[in-house]
């Protein structure tokens, strides 16, 4: 898919963007809520995790099901 790679740093380069959109992804849904935990604001907090969780599964959800159609 990504073609032969041409040495070790190309794969140390593409583990290396993985990570760091996994930990980017990981503020981005979980960072908000727990501040809020922390804040004492705790129904917020799994108020906000759960709408955001939801939605990740639903846009994901309607994709794989055009996906499919195609």
């Amino acid at each position: 898919m990504f073609g032969k790679m041409q040495s070790v740093l190309s794969a140390v380069a593409f583990l290396l963007l993985f990570v760091v959109s996994a930990a980017i992804t990981g503020y981005l849904v979980f960072g908000q809520p727990i501040l809020y935990y922390l804040d004492g604001q705790k129904k917020e907090a799994l108020g906000l995790l759960g709408y955001t969780v939801f939605w990740l599964i639903s846009v994901t959800g309607l994709i794989l099901i055009i996906l499919a159609i195609l």
